[in-house]
């Protein structure tokens, strides 16, 4: 014996639960909703999209290496001090 149940809309069943608690949703509400995600989706996916890596050149990273090893020697030669 086969058991027919109906479809129920995911949707219905949670406007439903809204309604018990008091909560009843307007379709604008819902509208809001929507495009409140859409645009927090949107800005992200656009953020991905145009995030791209900046190159360093052969110059700059010696730069960066010098001006590291200078602080590193500094930062131990403050040490040594205390």
């Amino acid at each position: 014996m086969l058991l027919y149940l109906p479809y129920v809309d995911p949707l219905t069943i949670l406007r439903a639960d809204l309604q018990i608690k008091g909560l009843d949703m307007s379709g604008i509400g819902w509208l809001f909703i929507i495009i409140i995600l859409a645009t927090v989706i949107g800005g992200l996916y656009m953020l991905r999209k145009t995030a791209n890596k900046m190159p360093i050149g052969d110059e700059q990273m010696k730069r960066i290496k010098a001006r590291q090893a200078e602080l590193e020697a500094q930062e131990r030669r403050e040490k040594q001090q205390d």
